[in-house]
């Protein structure tokens, strides 16, 4: 392998692998946005690290070999950081930068944005959207402006959206259909998903699972509730709210009361016919659920409870405030966010393009489920909502986790959990330093 040392730091050379106002106020509110004017790009040759969670796939080696073939002064490194999940890889970023070798730029899902931001990790991108805004100007029409939001931090934008994933209703149409179950309407209701997942559990089959998972776990059923395991500006708990505690012993009474569910968060393989519906992942299973040789799915929407409001989470590139190439890094940054390269990157890897455009007309192929495709994008328009990710969200994903899986395995109540995860969360939280950026 070729190595290339830049900084004191040797790394590997794996080619081409891998809340703030609308879009009138981003482009308006281009001050210092903590980075300065954009550095100008002296032309040298210019070699870039990119990180990414987890392995390199294909569709980041195309990415990179097209992004070099347009600027041919830029390699780029991609480097897989294995985290175990989202938390424990924006943990390894953060070494990184604090060690003083910050990657140029990082892949970050939506739980890290505020934690690269209030760690003064990252760089606000106001300065670069503002020169380029023509060159822009159909991108931001094109993608939700909720989540658009979720990617800024105290008035700043420091994320455009890539990809996304949210959380719907996967469900095998042949067992549908021995069982005499119609499709549901959009607006099905609690009650409704009940009676179907009991009348499709039978002999090895589950209606539903409850994995001990948060953005694909429990988080959607709080919404549905009408609560929340934070406030509106993740700065206080919510987790012992009445209806936040309901939710909870809800998603624990799916196994131990109702028993459509395996007990103790187990699971049951979907593309197998082993399971008859998945809440646990969005647009992000499409391709892979082909993959695997099924075919026979559809998707719906959450049933709807008190509301019917859907859960979100998305990817951008936030570029490192450490990197010596901020001009160079935006560029990459603009080419990523292309139709083209969108497309491109969703048809090989399985994830949910972040424009409406090409989620609509350049991701599904004529024929290929599921038929209601357009509500992986969709659910979005719903009075979606964004994965509870404050600066601490990896300790707030742990602490959730600890006492959800007590809940799972039937070991306590979803009351008295709820209340000791409320008191430790207080305290997390109540420590926050001041932001850096």
């Amino acid at each position: 392998m070729h190595r290339n040392r830049r900084g004191g730091m040797t790394r590997r050379r794996i080619v081409g692998a891998g809340i703030a106002a609308p879009v009138a106020g981003i482009l308006a509110a281009c001050g210092s946005a903590g980075g300065g004017e954009p550095k100008a790009s002296n032309k040298q040759p210019v070699t870039l690290l990119m990180v990414n969670s987890g392995a390199i796939p294909q569709g980041w080696r195309d990415l990179g070999e097209a992004f070099t073939r347009e600027h041919p002064s830029i390699t780029v490194e991609f480097s897989g950081v294995e985290g175990g999940s989202w938390g424990g890889y924006f943990e390894k970023v953060a070494v990184m930068a604090a060690g003083g070798a910050p990657p140029d730029v990082a892949r970050v899902a939506i739980e890290g944005v505020q934690l690269v931001a209030h760690k003064g990790m990252a760089l606000a991108l106001d300065p670069f959207i503002k020169r380029d805004q023509g060159q822009l100007k159909d991108y931001f029409p094109d993608v939700n402006q909720n989540m658009l939001k979720s990617m800024a931090y105290q008035g700043k934008q420091y994320q455009l959206p890539f990809t996304w994933n949210g959380p719907v209703i996967h469900y095998n149409t042949t067992l549908f259909e021995r069982a005499g179950i119609a499709r549901p309407k959009d607006d099905w209701t609690l009650d409704n998903f009940l009676d179907i997942a009991r009348r499709l559990t039978r002999d090895d089959v589950w209606g539903i699972r409850t994995p001990n998972g948060y953005w694909g776990g429990v988080i959607p059923w709080l919404f549905l509730a009408g609560g929340d395991l934070l406030t509106d500006d993740w700065k206080q708990s919510r987790a012992n709210d009445p209806k936040t505690i309901e939710a909870v012993q809800f998603y624990q009474e799916l196994s131990v009361k109702h028993r459509v569910a395996p007990p103790n968060a187990g699971g049951a393989d979907f593309n197998t016919g082993k399971l008859a519906m998945r809440a646990d992942g969005g647009g992000n299973l499409r391709l892979s659920t082909i993959q695997a040789g099924m075919r026979d799915f559809d998707v719906l929407y959450f049933p709807k409870w008190r509301t019917q409001t859907h859960e979100y989470g998305g990817t951008g590139f936030p570029i490192m405030k450490g990197s010596k190439h901020h001009d160079e890094s935006w560029q990459l940054v603009r080419f990523l966010i292309r139709k083209d390269s969108i497309a491109a990157f969703c048809a090989t890897v399985s994830q949910t393009p972040a424009r409406r455009s090409v989620a609509y007309d350049m991701w599904v192929k004529p024929g290929d489920p599921p038929r209601n495709y357009r509500i992986y994008f969709d659910m979005l328009d719903r009075g979606a909502r964004a994965v509870p990710s404050p600066p601490e969200f990896n300790e707030v994903e742990a602490l959730t986790l600890k006492h959800l899986k007590q809940v799972t395995a039937n070991e306590i109540g979803a009351k008295a959990a709820m209340e000791s995860l409320h008191r430790e969360l207080s305290e997390l939280l109540s420590r926050r330093p001041p932001a850096a950026v």
